[in-house]
């Protein structure tokens, strides 16, 4: 069961007089355990909302450190950064490896996690995309920003009995169709108009604890005419490939996992144009993958 809400961002007990990062609390993010270290209550109240499925008892060592200034937990903390603020030091966030130098934070990517960094480093190939177990078999849902992602994949969960794993980075283990747990918080829809975003385990009635194979693929199309189109693999892959994210796999080997999805399952696209339509989605995918892995 998840954290009550009242207890992710609980602080530890300060380290001693004069610590200046007195709150703290791991998580387990990518299969590595991470201790978040703040200044303030309130940043580390909004780490663990962020995060909020991946809360951890501190029993062990970690295998990363983050250590934020910041008053509150700020987007750049999760999300990558324009391009052109790469050689920028993000100021008041520093993250700190085993053996590895304790500097503050510069490059595009989030850093936290730091997904370039050790262990996390080179394991994973990325998709822009949601990812829900479900009882016929895991199903991943790419699109571009806005499309509903998320509004698909929350109801997957809801009416369909699906475990959530990700709505908006799918980090998929190399040359595999399986999806390790990346639940942030999510973005709802309702009425057609976009929500704040609220913890993922306050939005869906389960989250996965594990990583989940995918079984299918649904590539999302605002705009286009409603309803599923099946898919053949070269298709698959060029509409996969648009949703590619680089989380630090070798080209070659993020290739060769998008190449092996396409290949590998049964793929369709969807179309919608109105939120009716949206709404719709989630039921026509469950029959549509019933169909295709029974």
């Amino acid at each position: 069961m998840a954290a009550p809400r009242a207890d992710r961002g609980r602080a530890a007990v300060p380290v001693g007089p004069g610590d200046a990062f007195p709150y703290s609390a791991t998580f387990r993010l990518l299969g590595a355990r991470i201790l978040v270290r703040t200044s303030h209550p309130r940043c580390l109240a909004g780490v663990g909302d962020q995060f909020s499925a991946a809360r951890e008892d501190p029993w062990t060592t970690p295998d990363q450190i983050v250590e934020c200034s910041w008053p509150e937990a700020e987007r750049y903390l999760f999300r990558s950064r324009p391009a052109g603020e790469a050689a920028t030091p993000l100021r008041g966030v520093r993250v700190l490896t085993p053996g590895g130098p304790c500097a503050e934070w510069t490059g595009p990517d989030p850093p936290l996690p730091a997904f370039r960094l050790p262990p996390i480093q080179g394991r994973f190939a990325g998709l822009h995309a949601a990812a829900v177990r479900l009882p016929a078999g895991g199903v991943l849902v790419a699109g571009a920003r806005g499309s509903g992602k998320s509004t698909v994949a929350v109801d997957l969960v809801n009416r369909h009995g699906g475990e959530f794993l990700t709505d908006e980075t799918v980090f998929l283990h190399r040359r595999t169709a399986v999806v390790e747990p990346y639940a942030g918080a999510v973005g709802v829809w309702e009425a057609g108009r976009l929500k704040h975003r609220v913890p993922a385990v306050d939005a869906c009635r389960s989250v996965a604890r594990g990583p989940g194979e995918m079984a299918a693929l649904v590539v999302l199309h605002p705009g286009e005419p409603a309803g599923l189109r099946d898919l053949d693999a070269g298709g698959a892959f060029r509409e996969i490939l648009a949703h590619h994210v680089d989380v630090g796999a070798q080209a070659d080997e993020a290739m060769t996992t998008l190449a092996g999805l396409a290949h590998r399952l049964p793929a369709a696209s969807a179309g919608w144009s109105s939120y009716a339509d949206l709404l719709a989605l989630p039921d026509t995918v469950v029959a549509w993958l019933r169909a295709n892995t029974g």
